[in-house]
């Protein structure tokens, strides 16, 4: 197994750096939320199943929230499969800053949210969900 992870590696490097070369876009992507906000990506992974999943933050996603959780899954060609977002209550700033796949396919998201038990400021969040994007389990 530990092979087969290694050869993908090598192949994914190689199409990269053979895509570089060229010099052209393949393809070209961006989202925003409505308004003047900033809206950042902090994660970005390739899954063995060749999709790729980025997660970062958003501001004000839900029409009343400060900075929020923001994760979507994407087919190879940038196609969107779905979009998710999370926020703690309030306004205030959430943010994943790293996206995992596991073998099994299923996505681990870390970051932080703020004041998630009523009384503290920063606090971690991981979340755990199935390759369809439901969630599987909430952690902070």
């Amino acid at each position: 197994m530990k092979r087969l992870l290694v050869l993908l590696c090598i192949v994914l490097f190689l199409s990269t750096t053979v895509f570089a070369a060229v010099g052209d876009t393949v393809w070209d992507k961006n989202w925003t939320v409505t308004g003047n906000n900033s809206d950042v990506i902090n994660s970005l992974v390739v899954g063995l199943d060749g999709n790729l999943y980025v997660g970062g933050g958003g501001t004000n996603m839900n029409g009343t929230s400060g900075g929020d959780w923001w994760l979507k899954k994407l087919y190879p060609d940038g196609t969107e499969i779905w979009d998710k977002n999370w926020t703690t209550a309030g306004v205030n700033a959430d943010s994943i800053y790293s996206v995992v796949v596991g073998l099994g396919g299923n996505i681990y998201a870390g970051g932080y949210g703020t004041n998630m038990n009523g009384s503290s400021s920063n606090d971690w969040w991981l979340k755990k969900l199935y390759p369809d994007g439901t969630e599987i389990w909430d952690k902070n």
